[in-house]
């Protein structure tokens, strides 16, 4: 047992793999690896195999750099001792971890994973003609003693409006390979060995609840859980009576302000076809987006122009994970406890879910 929900948290990735590993072979969990590059890999550690139940399904780190925050939640409900030996538990930690070890948002090939999860028939092509236009103010391959970042961005968005701005930005793009938001132009390893492993995970289970753990959009220390599933208007409101109706953003509830290409939540859920799968990104706020956004463009400018040795590439590197992992304690315990009570509903909403 861990002395504090902000204990829950580890200082890099290989210390969060050990204690992940470590604490689901106490618990009698079956543990895998599944090699990524050299000595990164993808954990995951899956609690039982009850055919007739149900499984809950938590990941973390498909961001890489957002992994501090998802492990030290995947640890904590390891930790807790609530979790319920009558449903099918399966945590994949770190699904990039290059990001995490890097402190990167993106993978090894600069690739974004939450946009790299096409559906079968999709090409990986094409970006909004917004983003190709403001490409050289986010993805600048010079940064001088002033960064004209903000006034550019102002510019852009009298011409274009904000709203067509972080459509085109988030949205994904597959043009710009060193670019932000880069869906790739292939499907990631990370894509490979779900595609080959995800289904046996789950067992005969019918019934799968995924929470995927993710910082840095909204309010400081809140949540929302985004749904990049269609669902049904029963589904929805089924849900929203376990969840709460002001913490989900679905698709086809008009709240989400933007959407995006190649999300793992619609890749999964076809490929988990015909069982029943509802998908949750659970994201926590940080630091505004605006703040977001401009680390996200430093950090990709250091680590495509400057060596790693240098002073300004290591103190953006340390900024990158403030920007996601907040040293503050009160935040930590205050998402850990909000991630603990996240699992404590999916539990009862797939309870009372038919098989």
């Amino acid at each position: 047992m861990t002395d504090s929900p902000a204990s829950n948290f580890s200082p890099n990735y290989y210390t969060a793999r050990d204690r992940f590993c470590s604490r689901a072979a106490e618990l009698g969990w079956q543990t895998d690896s599944y090699s990524v590059m050299e000595d990164l890999s993808i954990d995951v550690a899956i609690s039982a195999s009850l055919p007739s139940r149900p499984t809950i399904l938590v990941s973390s780190g498909l961001h890489g750099g957002e992994g501090f925050f998802g492990a030290a939640v995947q640890l904590a409900l390891m930790d807790s001792g609530s979790l319920a030996t009558d449903l099918n538990w399966v945590f994949i930690h770190a699904l990039n971890p290059y990001g995490f070890a890097h402190l990167r948002r993106c993978n090894e090939d600069n690739i974004d994973l939450n946009r790299n999860f096409l559906l079968p028939g999709e090409e990986y092509r094409g970006s909004s003609p917004i983003y190709g236009k403001i490409s050289t103010v986010l993805n600048p391959e010079r940064l001088g003693s002033i960064d004209w970042f903000v006034p550019q961005m102002l510019g852009a968005i009298a011409k274009y409006k904000l709203a067509n701005i972080w459509q085109a930005v988030a949205e994904g793009q597959y043009d710009f390979p060193q670019g932000l938001f880069f869906g790739g132009q292939a499907a990631s390893k990370t894509q490979q060995i779900l595609q080959e492993h995800l289904p046996q995970w789950m067992g005969e289970s019918q019934n799968i609840l995924h929470l995927d753990f993710h910082t840095g959009l909204g309010k400081w220390g809140t949540y929302q859980l985004l749904m990049d599933t269609v669902v049904t208007p029963a589904e929805l409101q089924n849900l929203q009576a376990y969840f709460g109706a002001e913490y989900i953003l679905a698709v086809d509830g008009g709240k989400k302000k933007y959407q995006v290409r190649g999300n793992i939540g619609q890749w999964t859920r076809q490929l988990l076809q015909p069982r029943n799968y509802n998908y949750f990104c659970a994201e926590f706020g940080t630091y505004s987006f605006a703040k977001v956004l401009m680390m996200l463009r430093q950090e990709n400018y250091v680590h495509n122009w400057l060596a790693a040795t240098d002073p300004v590439y290591l103190r953006t590197k340390e900024q990158m994970k403030e920007i996601f992992c907040p040293e503050s304690e009160q935040w930590r315990s205050r998402v850990i406890a909000q991630s603990v009570e996240i699992v404590a509903q999916a539990d009862r909403a797939v309870r009372d879910r038919p098989n």
